[in-house]
């Protein structure tokens, strides 16, 4: 919903879902994506220690 665009709602509830994957399971890492345009998220997944390592084209039926 746009009345919540832009409070923080989503780098709040992203960190700790992260952290908890990480630490819940057994896994080497994690992949994050985002529309190369979606600047909002591509912010929320580098707070939660996501680096950009390339950028690929995802088709999506």
């Amino acid at each position: 919903m746009e009345a919540y665009h832009g409070e923080g709602y989503a780098k709040e509830a992203a960190k700790p879902a992260v952290c908890w994957a990480k630490s819940y399971f057994d896994i080497p890492y994690l992949v994050g994506t985002a529309e190369v345009d979606n600047t909002a998220s591509r912010k929320v997944l580098e707070h939660c220690g996501f680096e950009l390592e390339g950028i690929k084209n995802l088709e999506v039926h």
